[in-house]
């Protein structure tokens, strides 16, 4: 018997959503070992943002001079774009 594109589709979509299932307990317990890993993560966020705000606030070496320098640059633009004769 021949078989409809149908029929090839709706076999095809059977075996997928069966592969689906056989693999969802698996996938399961391999979540279920990570419970920790959201603390860590959370450690390592935290450390990061203190790193970055010791990094801004360390006197005149720090990433404050970077940006004032930026911004004095951008305000030196801006000022010269409103007055072209200076």
């Amino acid at each position: 018997m021949r078989n409809s594109l149908f029929d090839k589709v709706t076999t095809f979509s059977q075996r997928l959503a069966a592969r689906g299932h056989a693999q969802r307990p698996l996938n399961h317990a391999r979540f279920k070992r990570q419970q920790g890993a959201t603390a860590i993560e959370y450690a390592i966020i935290a450390g990061v943002v203190a790193v970055v705000i010791i990094a801004v606030f360390n006197g005149d070496e720090g990433l404050q001079n970077i940006f004032g320098g930026i911004f004095d640059s951008i305000a030196q633009a801006v000022g010269t774009a409103e007055d072209p004769d200076t």
